[in-house]
């Protein structure tokens, strides 16, 4: 358990306990609001710096197309923002994560009738079956 764990933790029991002051919570109340901005900003960055990473080695890759390398070329070079790139690609690998749910459900014997009709139904509509 990393240091920022254990502190929050700490923190979160002081909130909950009814026998520390006001003070004392308004306090931890404030230092976890701030781990939880420093938490969020390191992760966002850690995403950033990976896909930049990622296209890094597109351009370097024989088997990438030369228009996919021309778009990892204008992201490194900062002429795309990250962030779209990484929004779009989360929002259709979700959407294919709930497909492939959905097709192992039809496979899976501990899957009633009524949900696997209800599986088959979804990748229909998504022209996934």
């Amino acid at each position: 358990m990393s240091t920022t764990n254990r502190v929050a933790g700490g923190h979160k029991a002081t909130l909950a306990n009814p026998r520390t002051s006001d003070e004392a919570k308004e306090h931890s109340h404030q230092v976890l609001e701030n781990l939880d901005d420093t938490e969020t900003t390191t992760t966002q960055q850690r995403t950033g710096d990976n896909v930049i990473r990622g296209h890094k080695a597109a351009l370097h890759n024989p088997r990438v197309s030369d228009v996919a390398k021309e778009h990892s070329r204008q992201v490194v070079e900062g002429e795309e923002p990250v962030d779209d790139v990484t929004e779009d690609y989360a929002g259709e690998k979700e959407e294919y994560n709930v497909l492939r749910g959905h097709k192992a459900a039809i496979h899976n014997p501990n899957v009633s009738e009524g949900a696997k009709e209800h599986s088959r139904q979804v990748l229909e509509d998504h022209g996934a079956l």
